[in-house]
């Protein structure tokens, strides 16, 4: 072949090649501020729309219906660049499957275009999609799960954040409290036999070190058990007088109920999942769940203490306008409304990029929301990825929950020493 024909190709060749390099970097910058234009920010979700934990919907409902309050009354967000976006926000069902989760995700990057994804739901589904969004520099914040790994594995997730209290920050809170009401407790523990599960009794044992108070007894369940008849009855012939229950939501109601059938009257202690009146205490039946302890970071739309207050009207009012299918009464909307508020407080002091979203979930500085209780705010910074970590200790009467205490207890800056045992 002539030389000069040879000089020639690979002049071509050098050429396509920089082609190829300078098109590779229009859509790094094009990928970098995606869903974001002048006038509009397009965010998304994958979330449990059907099957069995559509009841969990309730987070994406109320933020969706806060984001279309938002854009109704003032016409969006005004960003750090000073330009006023108005907010899309697509909901995909994923039926909390973490399969068809990795599907729906991709989907929302690569057809609808999102910016980042705010508010996913729960924690299989969000760590199956957790490489995938950070392989691609997707945000994905605010995660609706209480899994401490979101908030411990940012240096290798560094797009990926939660937006509730880790189950390390509720279980050590209310093993606090324990040890404060009951100096000397004998403490029974149930759980789930899994890593949820691990986590809040590897925290709340963390948190009881030091103290005169000791777990006599702890038992486990698998999800498919049809009974936990036979871990109660052993709980309750422990001698234990405080019940760490840390059951999900149905096995957490059988066990209320179970309890008083034989003659065990301890002092309940839930997590936040456990805690609902509508899910867990109704079935389990009031009367037994009278004085019953647990956390609480946003306010309950069933009591009272709101009637009147204006914030909450607010709610009720965008909940019937916006997401006439989900309940006002639902204490999931009130969360989904309160973080995406205190995202959109974030978003005010944010460039419109993925990588400025990826900053800001990192340095949060006391963002907060009317529908969260007085004194909680998100904080973060570079070696503290635990936004929440401040609870109220609250106690059922026997229709709601009423306020313990003048203020929340804080585990600010110490949360990640009370992981494991």
């Amino acid at each position: 072949m002539p030389t000069r024909t040879i000089r020639l190709r690979l002049t071509i060749a050098v050429l396509a090649l920089s082609l190829l390099a300078a098109c590779g970097r229009a859509s790094d910058a094009e990928s970098a501020t995606q869903g974001f234009t002048d006038e509009t920010i397009v965010l998304g979700a994958n979330a449990p729309l059907s099957g069995p934990a559509s009841g969990f919907a309730a987070v994406n409902y109320g933020a969706r219906a806060y984001f279309s309050y938002l854009n109704d009354t003032q016409g969006g967000v005004t960003m750090a660049d000073g330009k006023k976006r108005t907010i899309t926000y697509i909901v995909h069902d994923d039926g909390y499957d973490p399969a068809r989760a990795s599907g729906v995700v991709k989907r929302l990057v690569e057809q609808d275009g999102v910016a980042a994804l705010v508010q996913p739901f729960g924690t299989d589904p969000t760590l199956a999609t957790r490489q995938y969004l950070n392989d691609h520099k997707v945000p994905q914040i605010f995660v609706q799960s209480t899994n401490p790994k979101f908030n411990l594995e940012r240096d290798t997730y560094p797009y990926s954040m939660t937006g509730s209290p880790s189950s390390v920050v509720e279980a050590a809170v209310l093993a606090k409290h324990a040890i404060t009401e009951r100096p000397t407790a004998k403490i029974g523990i149930l759980r789930a036999n899994d890593e949820g599960g691990q986590a809040y009794v590897g925290a709340f044992k963390k948190a009881l070190k030091g103290s005169n108070a000791e777990v006599v007894e702890e038992q486990s369940y698998a999800t498919t058990d049809a009974s936990i008849d036979s871990q109660i009855s052993i709980l309750a012939s422990s001698g234990a007088d405080v019940f760490a229950n840390f059951g999900t939501p149905k096995f957490a109601a059988l066990a209320i109920s179970r309890a008083p059938e034989l003659g065990w009257k301890p002092m309940i202690l839930l997590p936040s999942q456990a805690s609902s009146v509508k899910a867990v205490l109704e079935p389990a039946g009031l009367n037994n769940a009278k004085g019953a302890i647990t956390v609480g970071w946003f306010k309950d739309p069933t009591d009272p203490t709101w009637a009147d207050d204006e914030s909450m009207r607010t709610f009720r009012e965008a909940m019937k306008k916006y997401e006439p299918r989900a309940n006002a009464d639902d204490a999931f909307a009130v969360a989904g409304w309160a973080v995406a508020d205190s995202f959109v407080k974030m978003l005010a002091t944010t460039e419109p990029s993925r990588e400025a979203l990826r900053e800001a979930v990192g340095k949060l500085n006391g963002q907060t929301s009317e529908m969260l209780l007085p004194g909680i705010e998100f904080h973060t910074s570079e070696s503290d990825g635990f936004g929440l970590e401040s609870l109220w200790i609250q106690e059922f009467n026997g229709e709601h929950y009423r306020f313990v205490g003048d203020q929340p207890i804080s585990l600010e800056g110490e949360s990640a020493s009370f992981v494991g045992e």
